[in-house]
């Protein structure tokens, strides 16, 4: 019986969202936030263009969560903006490996938050789960070479360039094959409070 994960702990100073189950009570909001520009530009997958598209995906995330495979298990929350009551992105951690402590995180979170306070509480709230409620050793992340948004965003709280896989992911827009980079963290080199203040700074404006 693999060891189950702790129901999430939502860290967040201003507490302005959640993070809630997956749930096809929310394919709505799932499919508006999916389907706004430049969310996928970054995913090797194109972007949903029907609900029911959206409806399959969103089958395959919970039977993810529900099992586990050869490459670890899976957890992965909602994200709910509690000040509208709507789902705005989905997060979490795949690849879990409770015997080295190790994760990998992914998240995806609507255009419409990237940049503001939220999205800094969501990433300080993961890695604080990860470390401080699930006891994990590292969290990892991995990304197109040149997603500098994402890069900029998770070296806030202090993760590091670790190294390059050559060639690994294959654009859905032209086929091309390109590098991704490798990113991870250590619980002794989180800087929790450097994040918070982005977060600080961005709810002003």
């Amino acid at each position: 019986m693999p060891e189950q994960t702790p129901s999430f702990i939502n860290n967040s100073q201003e507490n302005n969202f959640c993070f809630i189950d997956l749930s096809f009570e929310y394919l709505d909001d799932m499919f508006e936030y999916s389907t706004k520009e430049g969310l996928y530009d970054f995913f090797e997958g194109e972007a949903p263009s029907t609900k029911e598209q959206m409806g399959d995906y969103l089958g395959k995330l919970l039977q993810r969560n529900e099992g586990v495979t050869m490459s670890g298990e899976s957890s992965v929350w909602f994200i709910l903006d509690k000040n509208n009551n709507k789902v705005i992105g989905s997060a979490g951690y795949v690849g879990i490996d409770h015997i080295r402590g190790n994760a990998t995180m992914t998240f995806a979170i609507s255009p419409d938050y990237w940049g503001r306070s939220v999205a800094f509480d969501m990433l300080h709230s993961l890695v604080y789960h990860g470390f401080s409620i699930m006891g994990l050793n590292r969290l990892s992340s991995m990304t197109f070479f040149n997603n500098l948004r994402l890069i900029s965003f998770i070296e806030t709280i202090g993760f590091k360039k670790e190294g390059c896989i050559r060639k690994y992911y294959k654009q859905h827009n032209d086929g091309k094959f390109v590098d991704a980079l490798i990113h991870g963290i250590l619980k002794d080199e989180v800087n929790y409070e450097r994040c918070m203040s982005f977060s600080k700074i961005l709810s002003t404006r």
